[in-house]
């Protein structure tokens, strides 16, 4: 791994748990908005993951309730800080440089039960065109 600019722009989505309770509707007869909205993100979960990233200055570009997510946007730094990691640049097999991190990422306890995943640290591509 090598140093990346600590001053380089990355986002990354912020998945939250679903609701105590909640389960997949299968074969339920519900509609789409009524299942949406049973799974939806708890607003209090949204709201400490908001406080969070905004704590660590990093920009809240999107809250989804629905999607149980919220996309955060800031530095390498700031990722850094707010998940307790080292986003680097790494070497692909081919060569290729990426971005991804090195070490387990972290949260505070307020707000660590609440997320369930952190996409887009890690940019090594998966997928080769044909």
């Amino acid at each position: 791994m090598q140093a990346a600019d600590a001053n380089q722009a990355i986002e990354a989505t912020i998945v939250i748990r679903r609701p105590a309770g909640a389960k997949p509707a299968v074969n339920s007869g519900k509609s789409r908005a009524e299942i949406e909205k049973q799974l939806a993100a708890n607003p209090a979960d949204i709201a400490a993951v908001v406080e969070f990233a905004r704590s660590h200055g990093l920009s809240v570009v999107e809250e989804s309730p629905e999607k149980r997510t919220v996309r955060v946007a800031g530095t390498v730094e700031q990722m850094n800080e707010a998940f307790g990691t080292e986003v680097g640049q790494f070497a692909g097999p081919s060569g290729e440089w990426f971005l991804s991190y090195d070490g387990p990422l972290t949260a505070p306890g307020s707000v660590a039960e609440a997320i369930t995943a952190v996409l887009g640290l890690n940019q090594q591509p998966v997928a080769r065109a044909r």
